[in-house]
């Protein structure tokens, strides 16, 4: 027996083996059963060519799976260069394929099929194998007009040896059954010629019968010798049978020196004991992969991974196994590199994550899970923008994609979010890893936590821009947010205010009772300014007992003087401190920019004059830097106090005017309030309803409004009188949180049922907030209240919001109804805006009617009510029940009475 040579030699014996003396012994008797014994034996070849056929292509596989073992990203250059050796070596092979788990192609003989999905009947095949583990499956098919007999198996890999994916092999069995159909044609004219040929045809004919089997055996022999892996034929007790080895320096010495003993006579005792191991797994399984040997070769130590499987047979024989042992030195080296760097990177204090090249996570360090709160299960295919917390801007996204493309690296800051919701600074560091053909294969990043950093850096910074004692802004951060806050007033045209405070006589109490004292004052100083201004608003000390406020919302110069006087009140409040009380008030100046001064200097200097100014006028006071101003100030601000008393005094009153039908039959009023001043006499809106809002005044005294009209409806549905009243907003009161509730009660408490009272709004006030406004309007008309805009037409309201409005009536400006006799614009607004209306499901009453012409034409256009003069003017309540009876009676048509 030539050793290396005779692995398929026992099944070639079975199939070849004819008894040419059967011709010598029974002469005309095989003639004459001839016949039977070739179809019997052609039938038994094909199955034989068959089992054979699916046998070594099993083998083959199992080569190729030892072979493939550690397929991974720095493994599928090689994997494929094996496949293509193979191929090229025998070109009966079909295709060889080798997948992950998932069916993706990671090395192929067919180009078109690499990085792609297995096909689907391939990937059905895959599944199966996969999940019947460590078993083969085979199947025939047609690729074209030529079967192909495909095996399936899957491959171990990786630290923990589980199943990476399978290898597929096609066999062409084009050449077998070409030859099969030459042997059967062949063993058809031998039967003919039995009778003549006798044991000469009989001969013949096993000849050309056992050729297309010799031919496939060598053919897939040819193919196992291109295979690398040392090959051997083993018993169960570790008996050399047959050796097979490409490379002699690989054996633990010659092959005629091998055959015949035991691996335990042959192998060190840890590998034999591994080999015998192996071997009784395969018996109980059929197969055993995985199991590891180093030994001490004349090339130095090299370690060889084990493919072992049972050979098929006759079931009562002694088993023999086919043993594949591949030489992965250099793989066992890598991986034990890999594992050093892999526990570098585990035990890393910095945390480090690592993706493929699609940006998808494949693995991340125990640091990382730390600083994130995440598993790797939890991140695994995950793209690394699931940590963002997306305070990062984008552009620094799109600067690092950038170097990381070009420069194949990138560092910096980004800011990314734990898993409880905190976010968190971190500097990065990510580089691109190539593969050998210059492509990204992965991107690795490393990253330190710089929370700590940071906060230092804040601090640095705060101190640098905050006074260290109040905690507010310093004269350095003063003058950049001053800069900045101009600029934008400026462009924008607005207006700013800046005060300049000055605390009496904090000298004095800083050198009697001592610094600590001083300073406790000047911190509760700060408080009371931070708490009386907007969070907008800039509060600064600049240094000793002196402290800038810069309001950004400065438009009405009577604000800015309510916000001082309420800095001056405020601030001069006693101050307990250590058990004492002390009195300190504040010197304010006052100077608005542009009207003041046009850059930073010049209002801290004009502010600073102002409040020198005020400490010559006695202490404790405001004052403007302009003298004309502060008078008009003054004298604003002696209405507003005198407002207050009208409030608290029942100086105010309201005034009603009839709504009408367009036939002019009246239907309700508007109330509208006057003031009854004291020396000024009456006065109309217009003088002190601007003075309210600017002060805040406009809240009680639209609350005071609200509960008068209600009294006023429940007092005239006892006397008859079924009028709706109309009552206008102002914009602080539909935006107030409580405005509903306030009302509900005072409807509950007059007993005002839907419809008697109606809310007139502007169009500028229901855009102040339109979503908000919305939602106000439709509780407010849950509580039975109508709803109008007021003055239609000349706001700027978007007709988008205005149908999403849960609005009644819309009230059409007198500035469109005045002229509608001779301006055919007007006629036009006015016809449009009542279509309009009506389109929408809402009425319409039209302000401003003051003679019959006007009647006639909104009658005639389909007004639903008319307001104005003609019907009457603004009169106490007491008038109204006469004027309804008037208007009933006909006499609306007269303009001007009232």
């Amino acid at each position: 027996m030539s050793p290396g040579r005779d692995l398929l030699k026992p099944d070639m014996d079975a199939l070849a083996t004819v008894d040419r003396r059967l011709s010598v012994s029974f002469g005309v008797v095989i003639a004459a059963l001839m016949s039977i014994v070739l179809l019997v034996g052609g039938i038994y070849m094909t199955r034989i060519m068959e089992y054979e056929e699916r046998k070594l292509t099993t083998q083959l596989t199992q080569v190729l799976s030892s072979a493939i073992s550690r397929v991974s990203f720095s493994g599928k250059y090689h994997a494929q260069l094996l496949l293509n050796d193979i191929k090229r070596a025998q070109p009966e092979i079909g295709y060889l394929r080798v997948t992950d788990r998932q069916g993706l192609v990671l090395a192929s003989t067919e180009p078109e099929l690499r990085d792609r999905p297995l096909p689907r009947a391939a990937m059905e095949q895959a599944v199966r194998a996969l999940l019947n583990e460590d078993e083969s499956l085979t199947r025939r098919l047609q690729q074209g007009d030529y079967p192909i007999l495909e095996v399936t198996l899957p491959y171990r890999g990786g630290f923990d040896h589980s199943i990476q994916g399978v290898v597929q092999v096609g066999i062409s069995l084009q050449k077998r059954d070409a030859d099969l159909r030459q042997g059967m044609l062949l063993m058809a004219a031998t039967v003919l010629l039995l009778l003549v040929l006798g044991l000469l045809l009989v001969g013949l004919l096993g000849r050309r019968f056992g050729n297309p089997v010799k031919q496939l055996a060598s053919d897939l022999a040819a193919t196992l010798q291109a295979v690398p892996d040392l090959m051997f034929e083993l018993d169960l007790d570790g008996r050399y049978l047959q050796v097979m080895a490409q490379r002699q320096d690989l054996l633990m010495g010659t092959e005629e020196d091998i055959l015949g003993r035991s691996v335990h006579d042959v192998l060190p005792g840890e590998a034999a004991r591994a080999v015998h191991q192996a071997l009784w797994e395969a018996m109980a399984k059929g197969q055993s992969y995985g199991h590891q040997i180093k030994l001490p070769l004349s090339l130095g130590v090299r370690w060889f991974e084990l493919s072992v499987a049972r050979k098929g047979g006759d079931i009562q024989a002694r088993p023999r196994f086919i043993v594949l042992a591949r030489d992965v030195t250099e793989r066992v080296l890598a991986e034990r590199e890999i594992s050093l760097y892999a526990n570098v990177i585990q035990h890393s204090s910095e945390a480090i994550l690592i993706t493929d090249h699609n940006n998808r996570i494949i693995s991340v360090n125990q640091a990382l899970m730390k600083y994130s709160g995440y598993s790797l299960e939890e991140l695994k295919g995950q793209n690394p923008k699931v940590l963002s917390s997306g305070h990062t801007p984008r552009d620094v996204y799109r600067r690092m994609w950038a170097s990381i493309n070009q420069a194949g690296h990138w560092q910096g800051e980004l800011w990314d979010r734990r898993k409880n919701g905190e976010s968190y600074p971190k500097w990065v560091s990510i580089s691109a890893i190539k593969n050998s053909q210059g492509q990204v294969s992965n991107y690795i990043a490393s990253y330190t936590d710089i929370t700590d950093r940071k906060l230092a850096e804040e601090r640095i910074d705060y101190i640098a821009h905050h006074d260290v004692l109040t905690g507010l802004i310093n004269r350095f951060s003063l003058e950049e947010r001053l800069d900045q806050a101009l600029h934008t007033a400026h462009h924008e045209g607005a207006r700013l205010a800046m005060l300049f405070i000055d605390m009496d006589h904090f000298k004095d109490i800083n050198d009697s009772l001592g610094h600590h004292t001083g300073d406790t004052l000047l911190v509760e100083v700060g408080k009371r300014l931070k708490a009386l201004v907007e969070e907008n608003d800039i509060v600064a000390r600049i240094g000793g007992d002196e402290f800038v406020v810069v309001l950004a919302q400065a438009e009405s110069s009577l604000k800015v003087a309510s916000i001082a006087a309420s800095l001056v009140q405020r601030l001069g409040e006693p101050y307990e401190i250590q058990g004492r009380v002390l009195r300190s008030t504040p010197s304010i100046g006052v100077c608005l920019f542009p009207d003041d001064g046009k850059d930073a200097e010049e209002l801290m200097m004009n502010a600073d004059m102002a409040m020198y100014h005020a400490k010559n006028q006695g202490r404790n006071r405001f004052q403007f830097f302009s003298m004309e101003m502060n008078l008009a100030i003054q004298k604003r601000l002696q209405l507003e106090q005198e407002l207050r008393l009208g409030l608290e005094d029942d100086q105010l009153e309201l005034y009603y005017q009839p709504i009408c039908t367009a036939q002019g039959h009246a239907s309700g009023v508007e109330a509208l309030v006057r003031w009854n001043h004291p020396q000024r006499g009456l006065l109309g809106p217009d003088q002190f309803i601007p003075l309210a809002e600017d002060s805040g005044l406009i809240l009680p005294l639209g609350a005071w409004v609200i509960e008068q009209a209600c009294r006023q409806r429940a007092s005239w549905r006892a006397e008859g009188l079924e009028l709706s009243i109309s009552v206008n907003l102002a914009v602080q009161q539909l935006y107030l949180e409580g405005l509903v509730e306030q009302v509900r009660q005072t409807m509950q408490g007059q007993g005002i049922g839907p419809g008697e009272i109606r809310f007139e709004i502007t169009e500028s006030t229901a855009m102040h907030d339109p979503q908000h406004a919305i939602e106000q309007l439709k509780k407010l008309r849950e509580l039975g209240l109508d709803i109008a805009i007021d003055d239609f037409g000349t706001g700027y309201s978007s007709l988008a919001y205005l149908k999403l409005l849960p609005i009644d009536v819309l009230k059409l400006d007198r500035t469109f109804v005045k002229d509608i006799e001779h301006d055919e614009n007007d006629v036009a607004i006015c016809a449009a805006s009542i279509n309009l209306a009506h389109s929408l499901g809402l009425k319409v009453v039209a302000e401003g009617v003051e003679n019959a012409a006007q009647q006639r034409f909104l009658l005639d256009h389909g007004c639903d009510l008319l307001q104005g003069y003609l019907f009457g003017k603004p009169m106490p309540a007491a008038e109204i029940p006469a004027r309804v009876e008037q208007l009933a009676r006909g006499s609306q048509n007269q303009p001007g009475q009232a």
